[in-house]
């Protein structure tokens, strides 16, 4: 978001500014703002919208990868598949996680065939053979 245009553009950082710029529909319908205004309004809202619902489904993401879920299991708590956070992120991202979290062009084989996934359980004896 572009705040100083923003500013400007409505003339000052005032509370009935902050107002329009959260419920630009409403401000208008209110007689509060007009035109040009109201699209700049518009799209800062929409902005502000878009801003909020990335960093929330960022973080839920991040927990349900940490826990080695999905939604589903998550919603039932099912922590079957948790192998701890490097192990969850090897199994989502790939043997080369930390550079596929800074692009998606680079090539990070997963360890599975995307049918069978590890357990604890399988780690645990696993570890007990060895």
């Amino acid at each position: 978001m572009n705040m100083d245009y923003m500013i400007e553009m409505l003339g000052g950082l005032t509370m009935g500014n902050i107002f329009m710029m959260i419920l630009p529909f409403f401000a208008w319908l209110v007689g509060y703002c007009k035109g040009w205004t109201l699209v700049v309004a518009l799209i800062s809202a929409s902005c502000l919208a878009g801003m909020l619902y990335d960093g929330f489904m960022l973080a839920y993401q991040s927990i349900l990868i940490r826990n080695g879920q999905t939604m589903s299991e998550f919603s039932k708590g099912n922590k079957r598949y948790d192998l701890g956070l490097k192990d969850n992120l090897v199994e989502t991202l790939g043997s080369n996680w930390g550079l596929a979290l800074l692009s998606p062009f680079v090539a990070s084989p997963l360890p599975g065939n995307g049918l069978q996934f590890s357990t604890k359980e399988l780690l645990v004896e696993t570890a007990k053979v060895m």
